[in-house]
């Protein structure tokens, strides 16, 4: 199974390594139109204090497989933790925009910032696949969720492969900072953009970009000391109190204090 499908972005990192390992593949080709990529976390803490860990998650659903709780998550407007102890395995499926919508049978606005349980979504054959998790590679476990999957999954409707573009370039083009810009390269006027970013991800086009921004900020802060002034300009902030305020909500400090010293 192809591994690494690009370093992780959102992490918020901590001064100690994490005990943990942490695995990101490349979906397989029959998944391939409506997962981005599956992910694993594994962990062995008995006897070691627990680990919490923050993210702040990107636009898109994520189907979380573990054992007792396998859940759905929509798009989590703020920072999310988790605290690991003992010994698990989480695996994650990384959902493309507009890939989860016919399961919902409405709006994907519906599990914006919730969890549900995913064998309401997916059937009970999860429960099974989740309590296997421990004892299984990532790859054997991707073979028997594929299935599943493919079974379960309808084709991503045009709109939302058009609105996934936009949220890719927003992503990738940190210097794309405003929704009129966005709009313009849509080819439409802002409140359609608006629309069609709620129907689809779940959120409005704003906070999108102040998302992917954030991500940007926590990448060039690991990178090393940084002028943040110039960094808050370039990321489109008015000024630097506005960078820091925002930074320091959703990631616990402020960008000169980063990594974070442990939960917030």
């Amino acid at each position: 199974m192809p591994r690494d499908p690009g370093p992780p972005r959102g992490v918020v990192r901590q001064p100690e390594p994490p005990p943990f390992q942490h695995q990101r593949h490349a979906p397989p080709e029959a998944l391939a139109g409506h997962v981005v990529h599956v992910w694993s976390i594994r962990w062995d803490l008995r006897g070691q204090a627990p680990w919490t860990q923050s993210t702040l998650p990107h636009p898109m659903p994520t189907f979380v497989f573990e054992q007792d709780c396998s859940s759905l998550v929509g798009v989590m407007t703020g920072r999310f933790t988790r605290t690991l102890e003992g010994v698990g395995a989480v695996l994650g499926v990384k959902l493309r925009i507009g890939a989860v919508q016919p399961l919902l049978g409405g709006s994907v606005r519906a599990i914006t910032d919730r969890r549900i349980p995913l064998r309401e979504v997916l059937g009970p054959e999860v429960d099974d696949l989740a309590a296997a998790l421990p004892g299984l590679t990532d790859a054997q476990a991707v073979a028997g969720l594929t299935p599943l999957l493919v079974a379960r999954l309808r084709p991503v409707p045009a709109e939302a492969r058009r609105v996934e573009a936009l949220v890719r370039l927003v992503e990738q083009q940190p210097g794309l900072t405003r929704v009129d810009a966005l709009a313009a390269e849509a080819g439409c006027s802002p409140r359609t953009l608006q629309r069609r970013f709620r129907r689809w991800v779940g959120v409005g086009p704003k906070w999108v970009i102040c998302r992917y921004r954030l991500h940007e900020a926590l990448a060039r802060a690991e990178a090393g000391p940084a002028d943040h002034a110039a960094l808050a300009h370039q990321l489109g902030y008015t000024d630097q109190a506005h960078f820091i305020h925002d930074f320091k909500a959703l990631v616990g400090t402020t960008p000169a204090a980063y990594p974070v010293t442990g939960p917030s």
